[in-house]
């Protein structure tokens, strides 16, 4: 299923994060599925690195129904695709 949006990342210079969201605009109306996330990539010791993504909802209603939607599993498979490029 394809949704429309108006979806934006923002990046400061020189960071280790990224802050994708979708809320750039005023929301449709009924529109409970806007989100930030803050996704972050922190050197560790050994080489490796830790990535670490938070996502924040407008509203209650809107994070439950997005993990209805399976969020977290298209989060996952997200980050399993990231590592396999990166590896």
């Amino acid at each position: 299923m394809l949704f429309k949006n108006s979806s934006c990342i923002c990046n400061p210079p020189k960071s280790s994060s990224a802050l994708p969201t979708s809320g750039k605009s005023p929301p449709p109306p009924n529109n409970d599925l806007w989100f930030v996330a803050v996704v972050t990539f922190e050197p560790l010791p050994d080489g490796g690195t830790r990535y670490t993504a938070r996502v924040r909802h407008w509203t209650q209603e809107g994070m439950e129904k997005h993990a209805a939607m399976g969020f977290a599993d298209g989060w996952n498979k997200a980050f399993d695709q990231l590592v396999e490029q990166v590896a």
